[in-house]
């Protein structure tokens, strides 16, 4: 068998025979969609202000870039408190259109979105085949809660821009590997002159593969750059190579260089700014270990973990530590926080894990980020109980049919052991393990929503085989992670956020 039918099976990869024209005719009307109702979205955000702290955040850094030429907040005093991706990018936008304006902002979200669109069909087709890939684009271009984030000054449309293009390149280096080692072994069955031929095809598949893998460490170093906690998923992807590609050591060896070549050649340079610095090393930002802390001390929320940096008087983080701290730069201030989260982690192990569950079903909870910031008055003209309950009904219904139909085709094809399913699920795993140590806001699992989408788009359109082939195992899992999921969202509407969110409708 070889590795690219071990790796899509055969049933699914036919459908890369499909007509062009109609796929690209289905792109470009999803494109449309998506494009009328982000413009029709703007024209309700046209000047609008910034009304969310980070927002303001990103703001004041890339006024300051613009300006005065460093990454601060406050002039004068260079920090490496946010990754430098984002401020960037609206410094950028800034000196581009002659000056700030939020709604340039907006506008070139907008074409990141569909960017984001057209990725998606790509990682659809490479996935599964082009129906699926177009399908999901679909769900991307009408899914609520993106359609108000492309108007937002935050960074979830640029790093999920650029998340799904280093999945995208890392499986254009899975499946150019597969291909090429196909080409190789179907050569001995050939003459001499078709054998020069193919080895010709053979070296242009290894010359896209070596491409596909440093172009894949280029944009998971931009992704870090834009949140720091994709860094770490450098190392996963290099125990991938290791362990699950073939080949020899001398061409595994080769392939993770090239990846970290273009992770470094991103990151490298911010890093090395920080050192500078800070005289430490401080990978991308300082505000993760911070974080960390917050998230691990003996004050933390049992539910609603990220509000521990509104905690006041002896709650605070620091309370106690002001003197040290104030003796301390931003790096060594990590350090510190750092250091303090590991030793209560370790001697309230129990706690914390009770915690660490509660933090991750947060990440999983029903996407209420817009719903609040209307309740809390950022958008008055939407702060009336008829179009409060339909837009939470919207957001929310949305959310629970792509989670629960993108995990029924998680399940399904993790059984016929796709290697690039199970990136995809490790990833997915990676974000959910990450945010249930530190923080796990629900707002933090939006990237995650245009990869859930292929699935469940491919879901939708193979029930009949889904229902027909299913194993057990498949069947009971799916089973257990939906009933999971609903338990979730039951205690979140009951217990956590029911009663703030009745106080706020005015009948």
């Amino acid at each position: 068998m070889s590795i690219l039918t071990y790796v899509r099976p055969p049933h699914q990869a036919k459908g890369h025979e499909e007509s062009m024209v109609n796929s690209r005719n289905g792109l470009l009307l999803v494109l449309v969609v998506g494009l009328v109702l982000r413009v029709g979205l703007l024209v309700f955000f046209w000047d609008q202000p910034l009304t969310i702290v980070d927002e303001t955040h990103y703001q004041m850094i890339a006024e300051n870039i613009l300006k005065h030429h460093e990454f601060s907040r406050i002039v004068g005093q260079p920090t490496a408190i946010r990754p430098p991706l984002y401020p960037i990018f609206l410094s950028s936008i800034y000196f581009i259109t002659g000056g700030v304006n939020f709604n340039t902002i907006r506008i070139a979200q907008i074409v990141l979105s569909l960017g984001v669109i057209f990725i998606l069909y790509l990682l659809g087709k490479i996935l599964f085949d082009e129906k699926s890939g177009i399908l999901a684009s679909l769900i991307f271009a009408t899914y609520p809660s993106f359609l108000f984030f492309t108007h937002l000054l935050l960074s979830e449309i640029l790093f999920t821009f650029l998340m799904l293009l280093f999945v995208y390149y890392f499986l254009s280096f899975l499946y150019s590997q597969a291909r090429a080692c196909e080409d190789t072994v179907r050569g001995s069955e050939f003459n001499s002159k078709d054998k020069r031929l193919l080895l010709a095809s053979v070296l242009l598949s290894f010359k896209k593969k070596n491409r596909a893998i440093l172009l894949a460490g280029l944009f998971l170093g931009l992704g870090a750059l834009t949140r720091s906690i994709l860094y770490p998923f450098l190392f996963i992807t290099i125990f991938f190579i290791i362990i699950a590609y073939r080949g020899t050591l001398i061409e595994k060896s080769k392939w993770v260089l090239l990846l970290t070549l273009g992770f470094l050649l991103v990151v490298g340079p911010w890093t090395i700014r920080n050192f500078i610095l800070f005289k430490n090393w401080v990978v991308i930002d300082t505000m993760g270990g911070l974080n960390l802390y917050m998230g691990n001390y003996e004050h933390t929320p049992l539910n609603r973990a990220w509000s521990a940096i509104d905690l006041t008087g002896d709650k605070r983080w620091y309370h106690g530590h002001e003197k040290v701290l104030s003796e301390m730069n931003e790096a060594e201030k990590q350090e510190w926080a750092i250091n303090k989260a590991k030793e209560f982690i370790y001697k309230h192990k129990w706690l914390t894990l009770k915690r660490n569950l509660i933090k991750a079903a947060n990440l999983w909870g029903l996407e209420r980020e817009i719903i609040g910031a209307i309740i809390n008055g950022n958008w008055p003209q939407l702060n009336k109980t008829a179009y409060l309950l339909i837009i939470t009904f919207v957001i929310f219904s949305s959310y629970g049919f792509v989670l629960v139909c993108s995990l029924i085709g998680i399940m399904y094809n993790l059984s016929f052991k796709r290697k690039d399913v199970l990136l995809c699920f490790v990833l997915i795993c990676f974000f959910t393990g990450m945010h249930a140590i530190v923080f796990g806001h629900s707002r933090y699992h939006l990237p995650l929503i245009p990869l859930l989408a292929i699935f469940a788009s491919w879901s939708l359109m193979n029930i009949k085989k889904i229902w027909k082939c299913s194993s057990l195992w498949m069947r009971i899992g799916s089973i257990i992670f939906i009933i999971i999921l609903v338990c979730i969202w039951v205690r979140e509407i009951l217990f956590i956020e029911g009663d703030r969110f009745l106080k706020n409708i005015r009948m």
